[in-house]
């Protein structure tokens, strides 16, 4: 009798258990979160996506928003007015 190592749940946040082999696991994480349990938060801010100058804000699950400098505008800054 094997036991199925995804009965325990042990993946978090929303994350799917899938048995692989020899009673071991991989969780597939939901948008924002990583780790072998999908217990890491992912900041979006870190790959810096804002440009000109533009400053980052994590929102929700992995999402962020820029808040642009004068003249600029788009999700990250990027088109010029």
């Amino acid at each position: 009798l094997e036991l199925n190592p995804c009965d325990s749940h042990p993946c978090h946040n929303g994350g799917t258990c899938c048995p692989t082999t020899r009673g071991k696991f991989r969780c597939d994480c939901p948008r924002g979160f990583k780790g072998k349990t999908c217990d890491i938060v992912i900041n979006p801010c870190d790959r810096h996506p804002c440009h000109n100058g533009g400053i980052c804000y994590p929102t929700t699950r992995g999402r962020f928003r820029c808040d642009c400098p004068r003249g600029f505008k788009g999700k990250t800054c990027d088109i010029g007015l």
